[in-house]
């Protein structure tokens, strides 16, 4: 009887182990945005105003990649307004570029106008 019980506990174990431990690993390869201690720092202009400025904060730059709607914007060119972000890697591992603009999906509106409004705060 107990031999049951333990073979079921084990069975359990092999399942819930492993999901727990894969659960960080497969958020981040949902999203596909960097971590924001990768970054070194982020250029990020504004398609409106013309303006360029630096974000080198590692709570801004975690601001901001929290409020980007996942990897959409990734690669893209910007087209008219919106901002246009590039992520310099640490370690001179290359630039990331993400378009935040209207060419993004309505499903990410919402996500979109926050973080307009966020880096507009951090330009001032």
């Amino acid at each position: 009887m107990a031999g049951r019980y333990l073979w079921m506990a084990s069975v359990a174990l092999a399942f819930i182990l492993p999901t727990i431990w894969l659960l960080p690993v497969m958020q981040m390869s949902r999203r596909g945005l960097p971590q924001a201690e990768e970054i070194r720092y982020v250029k990020v202009l504004d398609g409106s105003t013309g303006k360029r400025f630096t974000v080198r904060n590692t709570e801004q730059i975690r601001m901001i990649l929290g409020c980007l709607p996942g990897k959409a914007g990734m690669g893209k060119s910007m087209s008219g307004n919106g901002f246009l972000l590039e992520f310099v890697y640490r370690g001179g591992r290359g630039v990331m570029r993400y378009a935040l603009d209207a060419s993004l999906s309505l499903r990410h509106m919402k996500n979109r106008r926050y973080c307009e409004e966020y880096l507009r705060h951090l330009e001032i």
